[in-house]
């Protein structure tokens, strides 16, 4: 079984691709075309992925080398999956604060740890996003 699981940022998309590698014994890829992330988990190769794997992919991300739209590289992609996940958040307030709570305040931390949001974290930096 392949899924690929598309996601904008701070919806639990991490959570749920670990939950289900675990349920269903899937390899993991989070983000592979995120090369903030370092070589250790960057994938150069967009257009192939094994057999048995759970893909997290956020909803800007498209490929290296691959020249068209992100919603062109996503749709091509979607096509060797056999189920196709889109994880959003209902409450938009919440998941900018998050998100922003994140940029400005964790670069260099774990974004998935426990945290208490900062009030005087400035929304209007990242509503763009």
């Amino acid at each position: 079984m392949k899924i690929l699981i598309i996601s904008s940022p701070r919806c639990g998309s991490s959570r749920l691709t670990e939950s289900l590698a675990k349920a269903f014994d899937l390899k993991q890829y989070h983000e592979p075309y995120n090369k903030f992330w370092g070589s250790k988990h960057y994938k150069k190769d967009w257009d192939f992925f094994e057999d048995n794997c759970i893909v997290k992919l956020m909803s800007y991300e498209k490929g290296p080398t691959y020249e068209g739209t992100t919603l062109e590289f996503l749709l091509q992609l979607s096509n060797q999956f056999d189920k196709v996940i889109f994880l959003d958040r209902k409450d938009f307030q919440a998941q900018l604060e998050s998100y922003s709570f994140m940029r400005q305040h964790r670069y260099s931390g774990d974004w998935q740890a426990p945290y208490i949001y900062n009030k005087n974290t400035d929304l209007n930096v990242d509503n763009y996003y």
